[in-house]
């Protein structure tokens, strides 16, 4: 009896993967398939990227000039010693 449910389900994933692999197969449908990829795309995605990093460098600009690092320690941090690793 366990054999015979092994073939079964063993059966049933071969039919699965099949069916599987011939929906992956189709033509694809979207932009992606009727349109490659232009200089268009690029351009948005550099100015995305730019716009990003610009807002990351801004942010870091300005909590350093409102001086938050410094005043958050209040001077309670200290540093006693140093040790060379290299």
């Amino acid at each position: 009896m366990r054999r015979t449910l092994t073939w079964v389900n063993l059966g049933l994933l071969s039919l699965w993967c099949t069916q599987a692999t011939a929906d992956a197969t189709k033509k694809a449908t979207g932009p992606l398939a009727s349109q490659p990829v232009g200089a268009g795309d690029f351009i948005q995605m550099f100015l995305g990227l730019f716009f990003v990093l610009g807002i990351i460098f801004g942010m870091a600009w300005f909590i350093r000039r409102m001086g938050s690092f410094q005043q958050a320690s209040h001077g309670a941090l200290r540093v006693l010693g140093g040790l060379s690793l290299g």
